[in-house]
């Protein structure tokens, strides 16, 4: 395939998940999530007064329920299987 095709074609798809989801494809947001998480956890305090991590001290929901936590989860998961049927 032409990767120049190939990108434009990767681009669609980015722009797809951020307007179905709000979010992009990135394992990068998978990371935040968790931090955030962690943080609420372990310095509840420290997580009310910070502005960044004020949402997710807020939220009903847990952070770490998000479509990319269990998209890098399934990366793993599928590496791993991958890994031992070579």
């Amino acid at each position: 395939m032409n990767p120049y095709l190939a990108g434009v074609l990767l681009g669609f798809v980015i722009m797809a998940a951020f307007f179905f989801s709000g979010e992009g494809l990135g394992g990068s947001g998978a990371f935040k999530d968790i931090v955030k998480t962690s943080v609420v956890k372990v310095a509840p305090e420290y997580a009310e007064n910070s502005h960044y991590f004020k949402s997710a001290a807020e939220s009903e929901h847990s952070p770490i329920k998000t479509w990319l936590v269990f998209e890098v989860l399934g990366i793993l998961i599928g590496g791993v299987i991958s890994g031992a049927m070579a």
